[in-house]
């Protein structure tokens, strides 16, 4: 058979080959379109629902700042009370020594006897603060299970941002047939179930978390009312400090004066030679 007969035969085989090859580059090229609407279409569905768990990741944040800001502040009136108390029992000692007179002793069981009663009073506000404390700190705390919530969704997270662009990537490379890219379309939708269902189980648990740390709130405030509404405990304070104040103003000033008299009293130095004393006429 002739050149020009064999190449007639060819013909139509190239063709037909031809023909093929482009309907499959079109069935691919159709099929990839197809993935790559599909992925942007996720891509942003899940883009909206990372923004709102992030919303309610923040406020759970801002309710844990919170509870730790009330801690402080329990700590610092702990302090403030104990320091309190300290000042005003060595101030006592100061004013009225075990070695002053008998004359004074109604001065000193009315002073005991306040002291006595602060003491009393500061004893049960710490009782309050220590119960402050306590209930604060348990609550910031987050429980076990939703710790393995939120690391198990960490994990997720990661795992569905990686599948995402090598998918993507994927995509883009032409020399992988239909098949393949079908299968690779099936691994990257088991990644996403993984990861939309962790995340739905997160967007219920959070809100949970959030509503009882904002009711830890609320009871942490209603403690620190309990603590500052009673103003008698103040007035017994300020009383004291007036009291114990008023008596070492008291010794200060008569401290002052014998001072003077006994000064007054001595004889001084003379001017001249600087090693005799000479009385003052």
């Amino acid at each position: 058979m002739s050149y020009h007969k064999l190449n007639a035969l060819n013909v139509p085989f190239q063709y037909f080959y031809k023909k093929s090859n482009c309907l499959k580059c079109q069935e691919f090229e159709n099929v990839r379109e197809k993935f790559e609407l599909h992925l942007t279409g996720i891509q942003i569905e899940e883009a909206l629902a990372e923004d709102k768990q992030t919303a309610l990741i923040q406020h759970l944040n801002l309710s844990t700042n919170a509870l730790e800001a009330l801690v402080q502040y329990g700590q610092s009136l702990q302090v403030s009370q104990l320091a309190a108390c300290r000042v005003l029992n060595i101030s006592h000692l100061l004013a009225f020594p075990q070695s002053y007179s008998i004359n004074s002793e109604s001065d000193t069981t009315h002073l005991s006897m306040h002291l006595h009663q602060l003491e009393e009073q500061t004893e049960n506000k710490l009782i309050v603060l220590q119960d402050l404390m306590e209930h604060c700190s348990k609550h910031i705390v987050l429980s076990r299970h939703f710790n393995e919530l939120m690391n198990n969704h960490c994990m997720r997270k990661k795992d569905f941002h990686t599948a995402t662009k090598n998918f993507k990537n994927f995509l883009n490379n032409f020399t992988l047939s239909i098949s393949q890219i079908q299968k690779l379309h099936q691994q990257y939708d088991t990644i996403l179930n993984n990861y939309q269902q962790s995340r739905c189980i997160l967007d219920l648990e959070l809100p949970k978390m959030i509503s009882t740390r904002s009711m830890a709130l609320y009871e942490g405030f209603e403690k620190i009312k309990t603590f500052c509404n009673n103003t008698a405990d103040d007035n017994e304070i300020v009383a004291l400090f007036k009291l114990i104040g008023d008596k070492l103003y008291t010794k200060g000033l008569n401290a002052v004066t014998i001072s003077q008299l006994e000064d007054s009293s001595k004889s001084k130095l003379c001017q001249k030679c600087k090693i005799n004393h000479v009385d003052d006429k």
